[in-house]
């Protein structure tokens, strides 16, 4: 599993190329710490937050909107500009359910589960999104037959790094009888 931390989006915006991430593999509950770690010293000691730098929503929406445009397919600039419109062209409702599932996360939703079946860069995914008073977050999994083969994601933004550990440490002492 990746832990991927989401941050940069703020005052209501949205631009794909603001949308900053950063992953860490995940392998149990001391990596996860790492990651509340690296935020809180950026944090601490006024410095960027941790960030990838090829950019999660920006490269490859350019990279949809060009092979639109390579096959012929006339993109003016609403169409390019405005999510709800990206489904216009081929990888676009893609990238438009993933633009929705990061701006809930940040946003927050009235939902408190979500469910979605999408294409992903890791391939096809389930996407299960929790907003729930304890904590905000989404799990990208593989459909059941290739659950344990594949790769899973855990998406939550950098203010939920807190509460999520606080779930987890809180959490474990249950499955101490399994």
């Amino acid at each position: 599993m990746t832990l991927r931390v989401i941050h940069g989006w703020e005052n209501g915006g949205f631009e794909p190329e603001d949308l900053q991430h950063v992953d860490y593999p995940l392998g149990g509950v001391p990596d996860f710490k790492r990651a509340v770690q690296d935020f809180e010293h950026a944090s601490k000691h006024n410095t960027p937050l941790p960030a990838d730098e090829n950019a999660i929503l920006a490269a490859p929406l350019a990279e949809a909107i060009a092979d639109a445009e390579a096959e012929g397919q006339d993109l003016n600039s609403d169409i390019r500009e405005t999510p709800a419109h990206w489904p216009a062209f081929e990888g676009g409702l893609a990238l438009y359910t993933l633009f929705k599932m990061y701006h809930r996360l940040i946003y927050s939703e009235d939902d408190t589960y979500r469910c979605t079946l999408c294409m992903t860069p890791l391939g096809m995914r389930e996407i299960h999104e929790f907003h729930l008073e304890e904590g905000e977050f989404a799990l990208l999994v593989p459909p059941a037959e290739h659950f344990m083969s594949e790769e899973s994601l855990l998406v939550l933004h950098e203010s939920q790094l807190g509460p999520i550990e606080q779930l987890l440490e809180e959490s474990l002492p249950l499955f101490d009888n399994f």
